[in-house]
């Protein structure tokens, strides 16, 4: 099976605004933390498989590559294929890369980080995804009722409206911060539809009752919440326990600096909670690759 990360990097150079809802330097407060992360979720990878390769663009690969020398087995620039779409849709980098794969895959976010103890069995799994958001009717609630709206500058597919306006519709997605498995055509699908969708939208004014989030949370996390339902496929969760998103889940492994957990993940209000947090493991864990970053950002090499 193929590990990979993907890094598109027009959303971190050029964001379509400069806010946490475009997640610009990576939804980061400051660039270091984001390469801080970078470099500790790649070398965790690394710690439990001999090889994972890095998908990215041009400046992807003379940042993480010839700059800071991440250690990947291999790099490919397939992203500057879509240097057309728009900044706003972070999602397409991921969809892009589900779209074209030809085998098995486990992609993990630049945000996610494997601690020691990390099931590797899962990579036996057809379909693999993070966990599922039980929460979202609640956080979306508002936004849904607007997209319904026959006026809603929001474009879907006819069968995909029908589904929402359903009265008994409930908003399900998955965290797709791990994703991937055996059945990558599922994927090369789910991720064209996906990226239809996204076409469909590339106009889609600023409008107050969209947030950016949804936008993109709309068009990778539901859509292959939508696509496993479908298709009536089973799914297996690295985290199989159900809980909402006031719940600080990580709290107890995030408050340590320890590496006996299964894996974190910086998603969402964990980038401006604990951002600091990787910087400390490191600093502790790769005392040199720390210093070499230090040296290239504070030196003004890395700008």
């Amino acid at each position: 099976m193929k590990i990979i990360q993907s890094f598109w990097s027009k959303p971190f150079q050029n964001p379509y605004d400069n806010s946490f809802e475009s997640r610009f330097m990576g939804g980061f407060p400051l660039k270091r933390y984001f390469i801080y992360t970078w470099a500790l979720s790649v070398l965790r990878l690394k710690e439990h498989f001999k090889d994972v390769h890095l998908i990215t663009d041009d400046f992807g690969k003379q940042l993480m590559i010839d700059a800071l020398e991440f250690p990947y087995s291999s790099c490919t620039v397939n992203l500057n294929e879509i240097e057309h779409i728009s900044s706003r849709f972070w999602c397409a980098g991921k969809l892009y890369v589900f779209s074209k794969i030809k085998e098995p895959f486990l992609h993990f976010d630049g945000d996610l980080i494997l601690g020691n103890l990390f099931d590797k069995n899962i990579i036996s799994k057809n379909i693999i995804a993070e966990y599922h958001y039980e929460d979202k009717p609640k956080s979306y609630e508002k936004t849904l009722n607007n997209i319904r709206g026959a006026n809603s500058s929001f474009r879907t597919t006819p069968d995909l409206q029908k589904i929402i306006n359903k009265k008994t519709f409930i908003y399900n997605d998955y965290n797709l911060g791990i994703i991937g498995g055996k059945a990558h055509s599922f994927f090369n699908d789910y991720a064209i539809e996906s990226l239809k969708l996204l076409e469909l939208n590339k106009n889609l004014p600023d409008v107050e009752e969209i947030s950016n989030s949804f936008l993109n949370c709309f068009i990778e996390q539901f859509m292959f919440y939508n696509f496993v339902q479908s298709r009536n496929e089973k799914i297996d969760l690295c985290i199989e326990q159900k809980f909402d998103r006031i719940y600080d889940y990580q709290k107890h492994i995030l408050d340590k600096m320890t590496t006996e957990f299964s894996f974190i993940h910086l998603h969402n209000e964990y980038k401006l909670k604990y951002y600091t947090l990787p910087e400390k493991w490191l600093k502790y864990y790769y005392r040199d690759v720390y210093d070499k970053i230090n040296i290239m950002i504070f030196g003004k090499i890395i700008q």
